[in-house]
């Protein structure tokens, strides 16, 4: 009898550890192996002018939109809270607000949004990308996936699910180029299926001067660990470079997953830095004339851990631009939300070039 039961064990074990390799397998076949470099199809209502208009300057904005899963109410699973999946009405309620804030600005030359939602099980399989887009009919939109996974299974209780996401860069004109340029991507040979294939965007303008204009929408997973992050910054500050090499102006900007900030040259208390470790290697490897843009004034990212908390969550400043010698950079401003609608808030620039 008790060989019996030993034999029916040891066969449920091996039916078991099966049905994981064969899910093991489906997740790792399933994924997507971009290129280096690709083309970024560029869709459009009403196509956009191919030359950047003449003005006296020009308006970019960047906002990390958390998959509209991210509001000042909720805590994050795997940032050490307890929430994998808002209830649906707050998640409407999130992304109601986002597109109030977007549709005011619909004037901005350059709109950066990152963590946008197309079919994914955390925001209910609403497709935020076309709901942003229906937002914008006068811009060119630039759309690239950087997750895609058939299914994460964490946590037990209510598993993430199938995740459909990316990034999009909207501009006022039409780019002579959209390239997404793969970045490497990070985790252990049983995480890496699961993890993001992080990119950014890269969008070339033209000038009335016939010069061109280089813009890359930004985003470092900040789940990534410090290393990983200062070899992804260190990979587009190099991009950065080159272009300027050429004779382009460039500007960067997103979420870069790590603040060039020390705690003490910021006008808000930075109460743990343990979340936001300061990446000295950003302005160190930036060349003279070059100009990390961003607001002391208020911070753009919370820490997940638990819902927001005005006096006790800890913050920082991740978000933010990057911009070459040739550019003036006249502001750059955080619009401070209080992370309602996202665990990110918006920044915008204005600039001018030289």
């Amino acid at each position: 009898m008790l060989t019996k039961f030993i034999k029916i064990f040891i066969t449920c074990i091996l039916f078991l550890l099966l049905l994981v390799g064969l899910f093991f397998l489906l997740i790792v076949t399933a994924q997507q192996n971009p290129e280096k470099a690709e083309d970024v199809n560029v869709r459009y209502t009403k196509k956009p002018p191919y030359l950047l208009a003449a003005k006296s300057c020009y308006a970019a904005v960047t906002w990390d939109l958390g998959f509209a899963t991210r509001g000042a109410g909720v805590d994050f699973y795997f940032d050490g809270g307890q929430t994998s999946r808002p209830p649906y009405d707050s998640v409407t309620q999130w992304l109601a607000g986002i597109e109030n804030y977007l549709a005011s600005m619909d004037s901005a030359d350059f709109i950066l949004l990152q963590e946008i939602d197309r079919l994914s099980k955390r925001s209910y399989n609403i497709d935020q990308r076309r709901i942003v887009n229906s937002l914008f009919p006068l811009h060119a939109h630039c759309f690239t996936n950087n997750h895609n996974v058939f299914f994460v299974p964490l946590p037990f209780r209510q598993p993430y699910g199938a995740i459909s996401a990316g990034m999009e860069t909207l501009s006022a004109t039409y780019p002579m180029e959209s390239t997404r340029h793969a970045l490497e991507k990070g985790g252990g040979f049983f995480k890496r299926p699961f993890m993001q294939d992080l990119c950014c965007i890269v969008n070339q303008y033209r000038l009335r001067n016939g010069k061109t204009f280089v813009m890359i929408n930004v985003y470092n997973a900040p789940s990534s660990s410090e290393t990983e992050l200062q070899r992804l910054t260190q990979s587009i500050v190099s991009l950065m470079i080159t272009e300027y090499e050429k004779g382009n102006y460039v500007m960067a900007g997103g979420n870069w997953g790590v603040t060039p900030l020390a705690a003490s040259d910021a006008a808000f208390a930075i109460s743990d830095t343990t979340y936001f470790n300061r990446n000295a290697l950003l302005p160190e490897s930036l060349p003279s004339g070059w100009k990390i843009c961003l607001d002391p004034n208020h911070p753009t990212v919370r820490s997940m851990n638990t819902p927001y908390q005005v006096d006790s969550t800890p913050v920082a400043i991740t978000d933010f631009f990057v911009v070459s010698p040739n550019i003036d950079v006249l502001e750059t401003k955080t619009v401070p939300m209080g992370f309602r609608y996202s665990q990110h808030n918006p920044v915008g620039i204005t600039f001018r070039f030289r």
